[in-house]
């Protein structure tokens, strides 16, 4: 059994119109950003399990939300993934990258930011202070981690600052579907 408790869910300047756009078939070749919310933000958030992981997060926000309906072609990714329990051939999973790809291309988040994230398991946990990132046409701008503090059993770990400066998702993805070829 998982429970969670979210306070203060906010969105301000959320565009339905924009959002329909999106999700519009007719705009398959729509290469425009459409800024669906200019910011979302939420206070304390927590999940607990009675057999698992505790996490809490103090707060989050995200600011400048949008997509390319071009890019942003769910029904094409869920064509690719195979019905049942069948394992996908390398030219199925290749397909399935290459569109995750392009959906990570037609996302856009101008500025996110999580603060206060704590897990705790069994084995030990952690906290992070912050995260903070953006993404625009598949790739990060800067990616940061601050205030990392870890307990393992062979001893704690901290963190003060660690960033990214840039990574492209979408590029590593489709790399990662050249390897989908075991005769590769």
């Amino acid at each position: 059994k998982v429970t969670g408790d979210l306070a203060n869910l906010a969105a301000q300047d959320v565009d339905m119109v924009a959002a329909a756009a999106i999700l519009d078939p007719q705009r398959g070749n729509d290469d425009q950003y459409y800024r669906v919310y200019r910011q979302i933000s939420a206070g304390a958030y927590t999940i607990t399990s009675g057999q698992g992981p505790a996490m809490r997060i103090e707060g989050l926000t995200a600011e400048d939300i949008g997509a390319r309906p071009s890019r942003l072609q769910l029904a094409a990714l869920l064509a690719t993934i195979p019905s049942g329990t069948a394992q996908p051939t390398p030219a199925q999973a290749r397909e399935m990258m290459e569109r995750a790809a392009k959906i990570y291309e037609g996302m856009r988040i101008g500025n996110a930011e999580i603060r206060g994230l704590s897990m705790e398991m069994p084995e030990g946990g952690f906290k992070l202070a912050s995260m903070r990132f953006s993404l625009e046409n598949g790739k990060t701008g800067e990616f940061a981690v601050e205030g990392f503090d870890g307990r393992t059993p062979q001893g704690p770990i901290k963190l003060a600052r660690f960033a990214l400066k840039s990574v492209d998702i979408a590029g590593l993805l489709r790399m990662t579907a050249q390897f989908s070829n075991p005769a590769q």
